[in-house]
């Protein structure tokens, strides 16, 4: 379930990177421009000694060779630390090598320029677990639930780091915020289902699955009912 965090989580959220956040540092020392050239809308562009290290890491990119371009990215940083557009692709670059920690890292820099970004903070609370930083990872999508109550996605997370972490009152808290903003969320349905199971709250926990049940797919509802009969069974509720 805590892959599902990320991978859609388990997609993985999509960050929206302003012109302001991109546009670098006017004073970035010795960014001379050495290109000029016209853009696809016919303006004259010009581009300086960064912006070809960017365009060279980005080529990297779209060839698949994340290494090379994180070391270009990382070049980039090096010459003009305010650009965060290459902080954002270094992260990207970092997942697709599965070293989450630097790619926490990268997130983390960025959001501390725009704290109130909920699509940073969200990639940023991805990578942490998915690089176990459990404590740091709440942190992260609790504010994101500041910021925004009403985010399901967040909420749910919150819910399985929580469970992981047996801290079973906040997770509780957490998926049953998910299940009110999404009534048809048959997974936390069953989580919340199965901890009431542990913790011996039958009748809580019955009700539950059957609300799970209601609203899961036909595949899916196959595999609660499952879970739902042994419960039947145990009560000697025929």
């Amino acid at each position: 379930m805590l892959i599902v965090l990320l991978s859609g989580l388990l997609l993985i959220p999509g960050v929206f990177i302003s012109p302001g956040h991109a546009a670098g540092n006017a004073s970035a020392q010795e960014d001379k421009v050495i290109k000029t050239t016209t853009d696809k809308r016919g303006f004259e562009r010009t581009l300086t000694e960064v912006d070809l290290m960017f365009q060279t890491a980005q080529q990297f990119v779209t060839a698949g060779e994340y290494g090379k371009a994180a070391v270009e990215f990382e070049k980039v940083l090096a010459r003009d630390p305010s650009r965060f557009d290459a902080l954002h692709e270094l992260g990207k670059c970092y997942s697709k090598l599965k070293q989450y920690d630097k790619a926490a890292t990268a997130y983390d820099t960025v959001v501390k320029k725009y704290p109130e970004d909920v699509r940073l903070l969200a990639n940023l609370g991805h990578y942490q677990v998915l690089s176990k930083q459990y404590g740091p990872a709440v942190e992260t999508y609790e504010k994101v639930v500041a910021l925004e109550p009403g985010n399901h996605d967040a909420h749910v997370r919150l819910g399985v780091i929580y469970k992981g972490m047996k801290d079973t009152d906040n997770a509780k808290i957490n998926y049953e915020k998910a299940v009110e903003i999404d009534p048809n969320d048959y997974h936390s349905l069953g989580s919340l289902a199965k901890m009431y199971m542990e913790e011996g709250n039958k009748e809580k926990s019955l009700e539950l699955y059957e609300r799970a049940v209601a609203v899961a797919p036909p595949e899916e509802s196959v595999k609660i009912k499952t879970q739902l009969g042994r419960l039947y069974i145990e009560g000697k509720d025929f």
